[in-house]
Parts: C-alpha cells; structure tokens; sequence
C-alpha cells in the first residue's frame, strides 16, 4: 500500500486490508519518503498488528523480494477493499498472471461510478510474474468484473482536515456494512450502465456517419467511372475523327497530284489548243 496521499483515511484503509475474508496475508506499507507524517503514521500502524510491515526508504526498493506469498495486490491509502477483495482477486490471477478488479469511485454527493481502469490502478501479480516483470503489465493479464473496493475522489482532500477526517470514518462505516456495499455496487453498476450505454449510442453515431461516408464514396466512385466512361467514349469517337480527316486528307493529295500530271502531260496541251479552236470558231459565228 503507498502511503501519502489521504492520511485521515490511511487507518480504515488498512483496517479494511486486515479484515479480507482471506487471513492468510501481510500488509506492506511504502510511505512516501518526502512526507514525514506518512512515514510516522505508518510506523504507527505497523506497531500495532505483527502483519503490517514497514518499508521506507532504501527497504522500499526490496519490497518485491521481501513478499513471502504466492500473490500480491497492490493499493493506496484512499481506496478501502471489502471483504472479499482479495479472494475475487485470487480466483482471477488463478487464470492470468496479472489482472485488476472494477475500479469504483465515491464523490462527497454520494455518487458511485466505475472510474476508468488502468492496468496499472489496483492490480493484482502472482508473485513471480512481479519479480519478473517488475510490476509492470505482461501479456497474460485481464480484468475481473467485481466491485471490492471503493476510491475516494481527490474532491474529498480538499478543505480542513477534521471534516475530512469524519468523512472517511463515514465511508469506512458503509463498507463495513453488507446492505451498504450491496448498494454501492448497485449504484456503481447502474453508472457504468449509463456510461456504456452513452458510449454505445455514441458509437453508433460514429457507425452511421461512417456508413454514410461509405455510400457517398460509393456514389463519387460511380460518378468516377461513369466520367471515365465518357471520356473514354469522347476519346474513341474524336480519334476516329482524326482517323477519317486523315484519310480525306491524303486522298486530296493524291487528287491534287493527279490533277497536276494530268495538266503537265502532253494529252492535256492538245485538248487545250482544239478547246481553244473551237472556241474561237463558236465566237465568229456568234459575230456574223
């Protein structure tokens, strides 16, 4: 457990941890070493049941090395587990080596919501997968779906500290109680179902506008090929164009060359001079 954070809460956090259905457990508490009332607090605490151990300073580091037991959860001082935190957390790293439970938030209005879930937030190791990976995620993990605890939100540290020492005592009251923990997973779960389902209506927003964009992307690659095609078309038809000019023109060439050997050949010199007699002839007779 990391100490340091909401020290009016740190003595019904621990209270909570050592009354896990599970006896079979020790309790390390890492104080935060730039807070010398977390040090003292927990030094305190740890005097007081032979399960709390202490580790500070350069023995935080060892903390990994000095567990004794075959699975180890990690937590904070403002998070109280229930009872069965523990044993919910041991069926689950029975088929992963690294997993978490549902992460459950109290704000001061009474609210209780499913926060956001790191892997990283009240996760659980078999001891040897942690001094493997150091606590950090491996690839065999996953997330039980059981609400075990409850996080107190940061809006709760703020203000003088006597009245916030009686809101933690409030708090650890009702997960003491069983009808009390029953409601607060209730109301937890019902959160969480109005967030998913916002998330889901949301994702189906996200769904049809992408169907839309499929059918428009449709329709402009039809428009595409529809464009092509009459390009395509308007191409063939403006070639065969120029395939028929080009023919007309060389066959008015050939016209024209004809026509000039016609003229320069000695036939056509003869026909010109009797054309030219009988059009003097026909214009005499015309004069008498």
């Amino acid at each position: 457990m990391s100490v340091g954070r909401s020290l009016e809460l740190l003595p019904y956090a621990v209270a909570a941890v050592l009354a896990q259905s599970e006896p079979s457990l020790e309790l390390i508490l890492l104080p935060d070493p730039d807070d010398a009332d977390a040090a003292r607090r927990s030094l305190d605490l740890a005097a007081g049941d032979a399960r709390v151990i202490l580790l500070d300073g350069p023995r935080a580091a060892a903390a990994v090395q000095s567990i004794r037991g075959t699975l180890v959860a990690t937590t904070t001082d403002e998070t109280l587990w229930f009872p069965d935190h523990l044993t919910e957390l041991a069926e689950l790293l029975a088929e992963v080596e690294y997993g978490h439970l549902l992460r459950t938030e109290l704000d001061p209005d009474g609210s209780v919501w499913v926060g956001q879930t790191a892997l990283a937030d009240g996760a659980g190791f078999r001891v040897d997968a942690y001094r493997r990976l150091g606590g950090q995620p491996g690839p065999d993990s996953g997330t039980r779906f059981a609400i075990e605890s409850v996080t107190l939100t940061t809006a709760y540290w703020t203000g003088p500290a006597e009245p916030r020492a009686a809101e933690a005592e409030i708090v650890h009251r009702l997960v003491c109680d069983e009808r009390s923990r029953r409601d607060l997973r209730s109301r937890a779960l019902a959160s969480w179902h109005t967030d998913l389902s916002a998330a889901q209506g949301a994702v189906d927003v996200a769904a049809a506008q992408i169907q839309e964009l499929y059918r428009s992307r449709g329709e402009i690659s039809a428009q595409l090929a529809e464009y092509a095609h009459s390009r395509a078309a308007f191409g063939q038809e403006n070639a065969d164009l120029y395939t028929q000019v080009a023919r007309l023109t060389a066959r008015n060439r050939r016209l024209i060359q004809r026509l000039r050997a016609i003229e320069a050949s000695r036939t056509w010199r003869l026909l010109r001079r009797v054309e030219r007699a009988r059009a003097a002839v026909r214009h005499r007779a015309r004069r008498r």
